[in-house]
């Protein structure tokens, strides 16, 4: 069964973006779009409970691909960056005591050499998680009733999760609407 989730970026309680994620037990796709050129792809493809290979483009720039095995570590080792939110869901989902920090590596999907860098997820009281990244605040989620609901990110900007035609309505001229259309129509018919 296939999860999406629809968060709106917003700057100064505007929207400015969208960061979408589409998910199942074989790949997880993020789509981050700013305006109607910017536009950031992942697509990692998982394994069991790991991941196999991440492909990543830069609007229509040519794909990176970094193939977990071809690296010099074990892929359960580090995990590309894009996974690091499922891997939050699933500590809030499991109710994981976070008190103190859960350990693991980073890999940005845009780097070719698949450098992976320290990183950490911690919840400094039950409504924060944050996740740091060579020791540097990176992501801080907000949680409400065992969920996600809200994020700041290293480049400062807030998503804040949506239903998907709201997000849409939301964003209407202010991201490509082909791309919106698309995702729309990828939704369940409700």
């Amino acid at each position: 069964m296939a999860h999406t989730r629809w968060e709106v970026f917003t700057s100064h309680d505007e929207p400015v973006g969208l960061l979408y994620r589409r998910w199942d037990e074989t790949e997880l796709i993020t789509e981050t779009v700013f305006g109607h050129d910017e536009r950031l792809s992942s697509r990692i493809i998982l394994s069991g409970t790991s991941w196999a290979r991440s492909e990543y483009t830069e609007g229509e720039d040519d794909p990176i691909i970094l193939d977990a095995l071809s690296l010099e570590y074990e892929p359960e080792d580090a995990i590309p960056s894009p996974l690091v939110f499922l891997l939050v869901e699933r500590l809030v989902t499991e109710g994981t005591d976070l008190a103190t920090p859960v350990a693991f590596h980073v890999i940005e999907p845009s780097d070719r050499s698949g450098l992976a860098r320290p990183a950490a997820v911690w919840a400094p009281d039950a409504d924060t998680i944050e996740v740091e990244i060579d020791g540097l605040l990176d992501t801080t989620y907000r949680v409400a009733n065992g969920a996600i609901i809200a994020s700041t990110h290293n480049h400062g900007l807030d998503s804040h999760v949506d239903m998907p035609r709201t997000a849409a309505a939301r964003l209407h001229g202010v991201v490509d609407e082909a791309l919106l259309n698309r995702l729309l129509a990828l939704e369940p018919s409700s």
